[in-house]
């Protein structure tokens, strides 16, 4: 009798510590878990996920026919670690974009949000404590970057518009400074012309500034 009791309970030990080394294992594993250990809940990622823990903070191979994973880096917060995220997506989308459209072209975020078609940002248990990870499956296909593009075409014609504008602004203030000179020059029989001169030449300063700050803002 004491030899099975014994039996059975070098078993049960035998079960226990298995079970403890595997969740032990489990739990260290960056790619396999998240969340705090010590909460006893472990719940595996998607593979895309796991795909972008382990690309964290690398920039993205796009791929055109289908979904694209963007992650950031690890961050101390849930904002900081999306903002990364979203800045490395916008970096994406200007290589992306290229030669197409200038990378100096900042989409606006409701457009760049459209692209993407997952998000997760989820806590990661590492050696140093617990911090979050943010990433995106992002659509890339043709047809989203012909819209992007078409997105620039429209920006691009706008700000050409608001760049002639401003010019024929600028003409035309020119031009009615040196009227307004000439007749005061005119009236005050040239008693003023110095005086005359430096206002002209600070009213066309102050034209040629405005139609810059409008043009180039």
């Amino acid at each position: 009798m004491f030899n099975m009791n014994g039996s059975r309970t070098v078993f049960v030990v035998l079960v226990v510590a298995v079970a403890a080394t595997s969740y032990r294992s489990h739990a260290q594993s960056p790619f396999d878990y998240q969340g705090d250990p010590r909460g006893g809940v472990v719940r595996r990622d998607p593979d895309w996920f796991r795909e972008a823990r382990k690309a964290t903070g690398l920039e993205p191979n796009i791929n055109p026919r289908g979904l694209t994973v963007v992650s950031g880096r690890y961050g101390a917060t849930r904002e900081r670690a999306e903002r990364d995220a979203h800045d490395r997506l916008r970096l994406a989308v200007a290589s992306w974009l290229a030669p197409d459209a200038p990378r100096s072209f900042v989409a606006e975020d409701s457009e760049i949000d459209r692209l993407i078609r997952e998000r997760r940002v989820e806590p990661v248990a590492l050696d140093v404590g617990t911090v979050y990870l943010a990433a995106y499956r992002v659509d890339f296909s043709p047809q989203s970057r012909e819209h992007m593009i078409g997105i620039y075409e429209d920006h691009l014609v706008k700000r050409r518009l608001v760049e002639l504008g401003a010019a024929i602004a600028f003409i035309l203030a020119l031009l009615g400074v040196i009227a307004g000179y000439i007749r005061a020059d005119e009236a005050t029989k040239g008693y003023y012309t110095n005086k005359l001169r430096l206002v002209a030449a600070g009213a066309i300063g102050a034209a040629a500034a405005g139609s810059y700050l409008v043009a180039f803002r």
